[in-house]
């Protein structure tokens, strides 16, 4: 649920995702993009933005999925991490939670299979056909 704010960056991963697991049993993830922009002729930007994404189902994918470097699209909320230091200082951080990460494909091409769900046969994709149509191995969805 979107709790009053959204939030949609592209950028490039600064390293492979941080796959983790809760106590719980349940799969998350960490990770961080850059944005690099010019200001004026010369000068040049690069702001940083760290993500957590917590459905557990997308942080397997894109950690299977996507690399240090992959340009990606990030779509979500921006939520404040608190915690407090060894030291009892207080700190907090503005992070996105994903909802949504996609590979940018603007400069790269990507496959996609879908993951196979009570034990059902992935679908794939195969390349476009002479017509311009995709040949599925099943129903897509």
């Amino acid at each position: 649920m979107m709790n009053g704010n959204s939030v949609m960056i592209v950028g490039n991963l600064v390293s492979d995702l941080d796959l983790r697991v809760s106590e719980k049993g349940n799969h998350w993830a960490l990770g961080a993009v850059a944005r690099s922009y010019s200001i004026g002729e010369d000068a040049k930007h690069t702001d940083f933005f760290d993500f957590k994404i917590l459905s557990g189902s997308l942080a397997k994918n894109a950690a299977a999925s996507l690399k240090k470097g992959n340009r990606v699209a990030i779509t979500g909320h921006l939520s404040q991490d608190k915690w407090e230091t060894s030291e009892g200082g207080k700190r907090s951080k503005v992070v996105i939670v994903a909802t949504s990460i996609a590979p940018d494909l603007t400069w790269a091409e990507a496959s996609v299979t879908k993951n196979p769900f009570d034990g059902e046969a992935p679908v794939t994709a195969g390349p476009p056909q002479a017509d311009g149509e995709a040949e599925f191995s099943e129903e897509p969805f």
